[in-house]
């Protein structure tokens, strides 16, 4: 990758798209993939005299279809009440020892005056084995919550304002390989009647030349460090 690794197509725009954005689409598809062969497979089991205990140990494959389904048809939900979420980023990149500032913009569905917790997080993957064997381990490195008491209701779209200071000790984002990875994620959740608002930004982190230059008192004040 030539340039600096914070203009890598996915955050070149400094606007920032919710992860979770076709989320209830995926576990639609798992659902009902997963439903279709457990189904198919319990109903013949259950009904079968011969299979003695088998039949419990079969229903439990149909049980964790519908908790499938049930989380696809929270996640559409979601996605109709509140819209797309985006981060629009005012720091490219968030910068070690100083700070990474933006606002998330909610299409509807959330009221200006909604408490919102944020959440900043530091996570280390690793990846080994293969095949089968495959074994992901998330690490937590570090981590920042804030809630803030409101948010900001301009021009039809509900704005929630966003500032971490980060550490100077604080590991940068690094994606160059991919069985260790570290990286950083923004999250935004509101606890609203029926369903809850949530969204999840992958955010680019890393250590440049102002990190040289620490947070004056007043920028630490504004970001409540």
């Amino acid at each position: 990758m030539s340039g600096a690794p914070w203009q890598h197509k996915k955050w070149a725009s400094g606007t920032l798209q919710d992860t979770n954005r076709h989320a209830g689409c995926l576990l639609l598809a798992v659902a009902l993939f997963w439903n279709g062969i457990s189904w198919a497979i319990a109903v013949p089991t259950v009904l079968d005299p011969s299979a003695g205990g088998a039949r419990l140990i079969v229903l439990l494959f149909p049980l964790i279809g519908v908790g499938l389904a049930a989380a696809a048809v929270h996640a559409i939900l979601r996605r109709r009440r509140y819209g797309a979420a985006t981060f629009a980023l005012a720091t490219l990149p968030g910068v070690i020892g100083r700070a990474i500032a933006g606002q998330i913009i909610v299409e509807r569905g959330l009221e200006a005056e909604s408490d919102v917790v944020l959440t900043l997080k530091c996570v280390r993957k690793v990846v080994t084995g293969s095949g089968k064997q495959r074994r992901t381990t998330e690490t937590s490195l570090w981590e920042a919550t804030q809630q803030l008491p409101g948010t900001v209701a301009d021009r039809g779209v509900i704005r929630i304002p966003v500032a971490f200071a980060i550490p100077p000790e604080a590991e940068p984002t690094d994606e160059r390989n991919s069985s260790d990875t570290i990286q950083w994620s923004l999250e935004a959740r509101a606890a609203r009647e029926g369903v809850d608002f949530y969204a999840k930004f992958e955010v680019p982190v890393f250590r440049t030349a102002d990190s040289a230059t620490p947070l004056t008192e007043e920028e630490r004040r504004r970001l409540g460090a």
